[in-house]
């Protein structure tokens, strides 16, 4: 950051960047730790933003538990996945990590059950739709796997499978091993534990090929924790539990991005792989493709690159061509129509942004 900062700064860029990124709160923190004084204006901004994210992340932790006692009383099995529990294991406190809504994953036996305990906490259903029944969530949990609900301004989404893809992370689920996460107030919460947390975290940051900068920053953040002799051990069981090529795509993001010292051996073996160097090329392009203020998603083939990334996810044809039928039938209607209409989709949300 000190590196950076000795170079002339275009403050303004700089707060739009960190806004779309939603790295707010890392940026303050960063600008803090390297001694460098940002302008009375972005500084102020950035200070914030910083006790907003500090604010916002303690009425999750506070609402996260209520829904905790609210599922145990249902005795519904529940897991907390990023959020308020992945604040405090990357960075140890709830100011920094800028969260949107809390995440929450059942297992997809006990999902009627699970909507009516969201229904029962006052939650309202916005996916599928308001007003939604019990079937009409369910059928869309299961082809998005998870449904999303707010109460008070609190989103949640309730998912009924960690991933989008079958083919990945098949080790990992809400029977894989615990840790419970303390947080402020005498709450904890539980999410999985180390291995498993880093083999999901690596697959969900794949999946949107990193395009925003604090997914990355969070694995480095674990990654400083854990020490360069315990990467390699993380990357071969994120690779045993499913995670493909994504925790080496992870890997290369980080030493990229981070300068994070890599196992000479293992880092050689990465960037031989084509596969994830190709993936890893991909992500550093979604991070910055957007610039200041544009999405991804807002232009008409702004997540094509990311898509194809996908295939690559994994070696072999067959989990391509399942990831090709998967994905054609997520775009609703016959195969061949499916295409079409997901571009005059894309081309209308463009238009629209």
């Amino acid at each position: 950051m000190r590196a950076a900062a000795s170079r002339p700064i275009d403050w303004d860029f700089l707060l739009r960047v960190a806004a779309r990124q939603r790295v707010e709160g890392l940026v303050h923190d960063g600008l803090a730790r390297a001694g460098v004084e940002a302008p009375p204006p972005v500084a102020a901004r950035l200070a914030a933003s910083a006790g907003a994210i500090a604010r916002e992340n303690l009425a999750f932790a506070a609402e996260s538990h209520r829904l905790r006692r609210a599922f145990d009383a249902g005795s519904v099995d529940v897991l907390f996945v990023k959020g308020t529990t992945l604040n405090m294991l990357a960075y140890g406190t709830l100011a920094m990590k800028k969260a949107v809504d809390i995440d929450l994953a059942v297992d997809a036996a006990d999902y009627r059950r699970a909507i009516a305990t969201m229904e029962a906490a006052g939650y309202e259903c916005l996916e599928p739709a308001p007003g939604a029944s019990a079937g009409e969530i369910l059928a869309w949990a299961e082809r998005n796997k998870h449904s999303a609900w707010r109460r008070r301004g609190i989103l949640v989404e309730l998912h009924s499978s960690l991933v989008d893809s079958p083919g990945l992370l098949a080790g990992v689920s809400l029977r894989s091993p615990r840790q419970e996460v303390a947080l402020p107030g005498g709450i904890s919460l539980p999410t999985l534990a180390p291995e498993a947390l880093f083999a999901y975290l690596c697959v969900h940051g794949a999946t949107h090929a990193w395009s925003r900068l604090k997914w990355i920053a969070d694995v480095n953040a674990l990654l400083a924790q854990a020490g360069e002799a315990a990467i390699e051990r993380l990357h071969r069981r994120a690779v045993a539990l499913g995670a493909g090529r994504a925790s080496g795509q992870a890997l290369l993001l980080c030493n990229a991005l981070f300068a994070r010292a890599l196992p000479a051996g293992l880092e050689a073996e990465l960037r031989a792989d084509r596969g994830t160097a190709y993936i890893a090329r991909v992500a550093r392009d979604s991070l910055v493709r957007g610039g200041a203020d544009a999405e991804l998603d807002g232009q008409i083939l702004g997540t094509a690159a990311i898509h194809l990334s996908h295939l690559r996810l994994m070696p072999g044809w067959r989990f391509k061509a399942a990831e090709i039928g998967r994905k054609l039938r997520s775009m609703g209607g016959a195969p061949l129509l499916a295409l079409p209409r997901w571009l005059l989709r894309r081309a209308r949300a463009a238009r629209g942004a």
